[in-house]
């Protein structure tokens, strides 16, 4: 790693504002640890709670694969033996009968007397009845025999792959805490801050650290100004007035750590302190944020009236920024096409497990209120939503699709993933997930269009690849 990259993102593109034998950090790192209002506990349990759901979602999927292995190479399971109905246990009994007697006599049983015949008939019928229950029984014995030893093996074919779930997620949590600690490239600002953490930059509860008297703090004024060479980290003059500066605030849930403080000089220290929070975007203040509203994507098995619901995400947006997040798979009457289990990555037994539409529609609703929807293709969303509310889905609609058909009527076409790439919205999957990522994207669609005035269409900025 080189002397002057940043110790926590890794990012060689980004200049390090503080260097000290003891850290190096950019500014970028510095607003978003400064920005953060999540505790790294919080952040620790919800990342193993994550770890472990992943872990034990793969191992339930290795089990349905090993079982279908266990069916190819212990031959499926056993079939249940079928008992010969009566009806064609009576008709081998008359044609025995028919064989034994010859054709004058059955002629003569037929026309004269049948009694006889029919007598023979029954005995015969009955014997064979006995055999058939001798032999069901068995069968129904080497059955039940066959069907044990399989759930046996199934059994611990099954307990074998739960007991390993426990050490998997061990072995991926010790390893992900492992990288965090070490120099590994942090991809999302959950990583940022955890990194903050494990070097000692933040507390671990984001509780506030006071302030230290002068008398306190002058142990760590003459151990930092010693090892900083008594001159300023940023400007590098030495004859001029020294402050120790806390890299992370106080206020933002910082510590004493000695690798949290550096030696700045007073114009340096004045010039941090009146911008503590800086943007890390482009934004000017007063943007057009949308106010609050909820992102609907729906996914269904087709396009006709006759087609289901599979799928519906929602995230609500406030300020500019998602708040909640929703999401349900429902369980369909017919089976999904291969097409739409590839497009969206599910399975049928995914589908199979998932609550019916009766179930998720009420929770929808209540998630979403009385908000503003937006959703791309009103008309098609809509469609549904009326379907399965009784045509009495009162909630307002705005239609992404229409707005940037106004906004931006020469683009090649209007679909979501080509106004996702002319916003260029890139959303961090670990952050978003990919279940959200369609609803999120819809989103900041709607929030990019509004900010969209007539000079910026004439002068298409917005479309300006940076």
């Amino acid at each position: 790693m080189s002397v002057y990259q940043c110790e926590i993102c890794l990012n060689k593109k980004r200049s390090v504002k503080f260097k000290s034998g003891r850290l190096n950090i950019c500014q970028w790192c510095v607003t978003k640890i400064n920005k953060n209002t999540v505790s790294p506990r919080v952040l620790v349990d919800n990342e193993l709670r994550n770890i472990k759901q992943v872990v034990r979602e793969n191992v339930l999927s290795e089990i349905e694969d090993g079982l279908f292995e266990l069916n190819l190479s212990e031959g499926f399971e056993p079939e249940k033996p079928l008992r010969v109905n009566e009806h064609r246990l009576r008709s081998n009994a008359e044609t025995l009968t028919a064989k034994k007697e010859g054709v004058l006599k059955y002629i003569y049983r037929s026309v004269v007397d049948d009694s006889e015949r029919q007598k023979e008939i029954h005995e015969t019928f009955n014997n064979l009845q006995k055999d058939e229950n001798l032999r069901y029984s068995s069968c129904y014995t080497a059955y039940l025999k066959e069907l044990k030893q399989f759930n046996e093996k199934k059994e611990s074919y099954i307990n074998n792959k739960m007991i390993s779930i426990e050490a998997l997620a061990d072995q991926t949590i010790r390893e992900w805490l492992e990288g965090l600690r070490c120099n590994k490239l942090c991809n999302t600002q959950n990583d940022i801050i955890l990194k903050a953490y494990f070097r000692g930059l933040i507390n671990a509860e984001q509780e506030l650290v006071e302030r230290l008297s002068p008398e306190d703090m002058k142990p760590y004024r003459e151990q930092i100004l010693k090892q900083d060479d008594c001159s300023c980290r940023i400007c590098k003059r030495s004859k001029i007035e020294l402050h120790i500066h806390h890299i992370i605030f106080l206020e933002c849930y910082g510590t004493h750590n000695p690798r949290n403080l550096i030696t700045l000089c007073h114009p340096c220290h004045n010039a941090l302190h009146e911008n503590k929070v800086t943007r890390n975007l482009p934004l000017k203040r007063g943007l057009k944020t949308g106010g609050e509203f909820v992102a609907v994507d729906i996914k269904t098995t087709g396009f006709s009236n006759e087609d289901e619901i599979l799928k519906i995400t929602a995230v609500k947006f406030y300020k500019g920024k998602p708040s909640n997040k929703f999401s349900a798979l429902i369980k369909t009457k017919s089976p999904i096409s291969d097409l739409i289990a590839d497009v969206l990555g599910v399975t049928q037994s995914m589908i199979d497990r998932s609550p019916e539409i009766e179930y998720v529609f009420p929770r929808f609703l209540s998630f979403i209120e009385n908000h503003k929807l937006v959703v791309h293709n009103k008309v098609y969303c809509l469609r549904f939503l009326n379907r399965y509310s009784g045509n009495n889905f009162q909630n307002k609609a705005v239609d992404t699709m229409e707005l940037s058909r106004e906004k931006m009527p020469y683009i090649e076409n209007h679909k979501l993933k080509t106004l996702t790439y002319y916003f260029r919205i890139n959303l961090d999957f670990s952050e978003v997930g990919k279940t959200y990522f369609d609803a999120t994207a819809i989103g900041f669609i709607y929030i990019y269009s509004l900010r969209i005035t007539k000079k910026m269409v004439r002068e298409k900025q917005f479309l300006t690849k940076g």
